[in-house]
């Protein structure tokens, strides 16, 4: 079944390291799993919303190429941090694409 997942992204990650994860990640091909991806800015920060087939494609997804993405470009930042938050995860009612 597919699922919705909303990361709501630390107001401190500017819209370049966002640019630079997403650049690392698509040099990588597709993510197995994926229907679609967007993010946008939504008052002090990035939100990112995905649709995924499953909630395992997407966690498999995190675990092997977003967190590595992730550290590659916010390095200590991210190590020194908290752990990001859990995202946000939604069952669709429909879901079109083109």
């Amino acid at each position: 079944m597919a699922v919705i997942i909303v990361n709501d992204l630390p107001a401190d990650v500017t819209a370049d390291e966002y640019a630079k994860v997403s650049e690392i990640i698509q040099s990588q091909g597709d993510p197995d799993g994926l229907v679609f991806h967007t993010g946008f800015v939504k008052g002090d920060h990035i939100q990112v919303v995905d649709a995924w087939e499953s909630r395992g494609q997407f966690d498999a997804f995190r675990e092997s190429r977003l967190m590595p993405a992730i550290m590659q470009v916010m390095g200590d930042r991210m190590a020194q941090g908290p752990p990001p938050p859990e995202p946000d995860q939604y069952e669709p009612l429909d879901l079109q694409t083109s």
